[in-house]
């Protein structure tokens, strides 16, 4: 409810914030209740959204957008929002189906930006995701103006 918090929708940077203040030795939150998933959510940021587009966590079905993405044309507010909704709602069913929580997802997704990074080609024999990935790597975060993140 901060002031800069509450324009996102999916919590992005209340998510980080939270995630910090846990993380902190001095336990300004303390421990996060076990999966509580109102509380806690996903991060959905532009290294998590390209991470899950090019491992093939989240597939873009309609051609159209996809074409956008791969262009790296700017999306209208909808077309974002739609592929940050997607990436959100793959992330909570990850974190259900594997058990992890969603600031370990967090970290393992995030830190893929070193391994696929935007503008080189990916590293993908040091990659963790190596043996699951679809390899999908021209696709890109979508492109658009925000201050979510």
């Amino acid at each position: 409810r901060l002031p800069g918090y509450g324009e996102d929708p999916l919590r992005k940077k209340a998510m980080l914030l939270s995630f910090i203040l846990i993380a902190r030795p001095e336990e300004f939150l303390g421990p996060p209740p076990a999966r509580d998933e109102e509380s806690f959510g996903p991060v959905v940021d532009y290294h998590v959204m390209r991470t899950a587009l090019r491992t093939g966590l989240v597939r873009i079905e309609n051609e159209a957008l996809r074409d956008k993405i791969l262009a790296r044309a700017a999306l209208a507010p909808a077309e974002e929002a739609a592929v940050r909704a997607a990436v959100f709602e793959a992330m909570r069913d990850l974190a259900r189906s594997s058990g992890a929580s969603h600031a370990a997802l967090d970290a393992l997704f995030f830190a893929a930006r070193r391994r696929c990074p935007e503008a080189e080609p990916p590293d993908c024999p040091i990659c963790p995701l190596e043996a699951a990935c679809a390899k999908d790597k021209e696709l890109f975060q979508p492109v658009r103006e925000t201050t979510f993140y």
